[in-house]
């Protein structure tokens, strides 16, 4: 957020990046002390009164689906989004079970962060425990990325469509991959009980995340503690009070 200097016949590129108005907000930003340089890969924890916490990362940006309804996917199969608006189910059959010989599926619609030069870093969901009649792997996923938003090779953790991602994961092998999609399977062994799916998140960094920023919204008015740590720089931690819609902090590490 620091000023620009346009000289004389000179030019600059300037990006903005703008999220959806979420009162109350707190945006932090981590710099280094000595420099001004902003920090990527700082971990960014925000804790306040109720036992409130949440922690961001400099330079990760998080594309989370939170309800499937209305047709907000590519494809599905067996799948039950409507019932309920915010849950994924196995779609029940007329007796009101469920099959317990097919898998149902669902492909995410297409998500695109903006630029080739990207780096996904992890796949998570909710609720990652399953009701145990369901059976091991009732929900798994897998993960396709191109940069041409047409060729779609899912693939799992060897990188093959023969794996899938059965808990919240490290993902590797996507970058480089300005469009993404995610596939969802379900599947159970008891016809009376369906797995559920609440959100799936995608984090990831490409242009379209501030380096040196994290963006806390939706916040309560009170007092909150920020910390911040960094590979290779010192703790810093200070209180804030969050009463305005929208707040900046910047946050300055010194070296180790």
């Amino acid at each position: 957020l620091s000023p620009l200097i346009v000289n004389p016949s000179s030019s600059l590129l300037f990006r903005f990046v703008l999220r959806a108005k979420q009162p109350k907000s707190l945006l932090v930003s981590v710099v280094d002390s000595a420099s001004g340089a902003g920090i990527q890969g700082a971990n960014v924890v925000l804790s306040g009164t109720g036992g409130f916490s949440q922690t961001l990362i400099t330079g990760h940006g998080f594309w989370t689906d939170t309800d499937w309804s209305a047709g907000a996917f590519s494809s599905q199969v067996g799948m039950d989004a409507t019932s309920t608006p915010g849950v994924l189910t196995m779609l029940a059959n007329a007796s009101s079970t469920y099959s317990t010989s097919t898998v149902a599926m669902l492909v995410s619609n297409t998500i695109d962060v903006g630029s080739s030069s990207s780096t996904y870093f992890a796949l998570g969901w909710n609720p990652v425990s399953q009701p145990p009649q369901t059976g091991a792997g009732s929900v798994k996923f897998q993960i396709a990325a191109n940069n041409d938003n047409a060729t779609w090779n899912f693939a799992g953790p060897d990188g093959t469509s023969a794996t899938y991602y059965t808990a919240s994961s490290t993902l590797s092998g996507f970058n480089n991959n300005r469009y993404v999609r995610y596939e969802v399977f379900m599947s159970t062994q008891d016809s009376l009980v369906t797995p559920r799916l609440d959100d799936a998140t995608l984090e990831f960094y490409a242009v379209c995340v501030p380096p040196a920023h994290v963006l806390f919204q939706n916040l309560s008015s009170g007092a909150y503690t920020v910390d911040v740590t960094a590979a290779g720089y010192t703790e810093a931690t200070t209180s804030v009070p969050v009463s305005s819609d929208a707040q900046s902090l910047q946050m300055q590490l010194m070296h180790q």
